[in-house]
């Protein structure tokens, strides 16, 4: 396998820390500089459970169909409760050697040689004396692979990381931790999104199965609350899975009809909002910092329901999207070829 993880990409001259794929030059999704945006509240104070300033709202899109569920789309809040199936976009190169019996994870750097921003960051707190960051940037977690809840919450990005899915589901006692990139501290949950105490975790290590990270630190704080910082020329503001510990996968996938199934609902999910959004006086996340606040509370629409199913604030939230932008990122979708051609492994 040629790939699992982050790698720096260039974009209008500057390196942004990205998952580990090419650049596509001629993106749609690629949004174009907009006016500085108001405050938000902040992204990760104790992950925003005690945070209560709203930031100002541009204005979002009309719902045409709000009583219309979604049931793909559902949006995952950076407080967790994290979901236990998350999926890894690879190469076809990759699959094949997956189905050759290459193992899930082999690398613990990118075809460039970079550990990616998370391990920077875990890197740089251990020289410091960071226990904890000692820890999860050790062997333990060395071989891993990078993954997202839905298939299309990485595809509005300028990279591409593949077209095939991997899909991979945790076990029941698996254990997250949750950090960012401007904050110290770090958060234990388990599958269920409660809390879990740090002597359980020491007591446990072996259950620690995924790191939920958050760059954040593109944002400055003030008296009105942390902002986004510049536009996308200035780097992307992103949330992702890092999964480390095969010991807690329970069944990892190829080309299954679960995987089909959920490309086929997110694609017509994409598809109703698209005709269904009124974006006439607005926009669908109107902006980084509006983003950024969505992404802490329990969503009130369906698009904040799609909103929080994006690993990207930045370059989505820097202007927003339009319905025919939803349209565009469905038919990417669409254009995957959906064969089922099973593959299972339950390590």
């Amino acid at each position: 396998m040629k790939r699992i993880g982050r790698r720096p990409f260039l974009l209008s001259a500057v390196v942004l820390a990205a998952c580990g794929g090419k650049v596509v030059a001629d993106s749609a999704f690629v949004a174009t500089p907009a006016p500085p945006d108001p405050p938000f509240v902040p992204p990760f104070d104790d992950f925003g459970r005690d945070a209560q300033v709203q930031p100002d709202r541009p204005t979002e899109c009309l719902d045409r169909s709000p009583a219309t569920p979604l049931r793909a789309l559902v949006g995952m809040l950076s407080i967790g409760p994290y979901p236990r199936t998350l999926y890894s976009w690879t190469t076809a190169e990759q699959v094949a050697g997956l189905r050759a019996s290459d193992p899930l994870f082999t690398k613990s750097t990118t075809d460039s040689g970079h550990r990616g921003l998370l391990f920077s960051v875990l890197e740089k707190r251990a020289a410091t004396g960071d226990a904890t960051a000692k820890w999860l940037a050790g062997p333990d977690f060395a071989l891993g692979r990078f993954a997202w809840p839905f298939l299309a919450g990485t595809r509005v990005s300028p990279e591409r990381y593949g077209d095939e899915i991997v899909a991979i589901t945790l076990k029941k006692e698996a254990i997250f931790v949750a950090f960012s990139a401007s904050l110290g501290s770090y958060t234990f949950v388990d599958t269920d999104g409660k809390l879990v105490p740090d002597d359980v975790v020491k007591a446990n290590p072996e259950r620690v199965a995924a790191f939920f990270f958050m760059n954040d630190q593109n944002t400055s704080s003030s008296t009105s609350g942390p902002q986004c910082l510049g536009t996308i020329e200035v780097g992307l503001i992103y949330r992702e899975f890092y999964l480390g510990n095969l010991g807690m996968i329970e069944e990892w996938s190829l080309r299954t009809p679960d995987i089909a199934t959920r490309l086929v609902n997110e694609i017509a999910e994409l598809r109703d909002l698209g005709q269904s959004l009124d974006c006439t006086l607005g926009r669908i996340g109107p902006s980084c910092d509006v983003v950024l606040y969505k992404w802490q509370r329990k969503p009130a629409s369906r698009a904040d329901q799609l909103v929080t199913s994006l690993a990207f604030a930045s370059p989505f939230g820097r202007t927003g999207l339009m319905p025919a932008d939803l349209t565009r990122l469905a038919a990417d979708l669409d254009r995957l070829d959906r064969r089922v051609d099973p593959f299972v492994v339950r390590p």
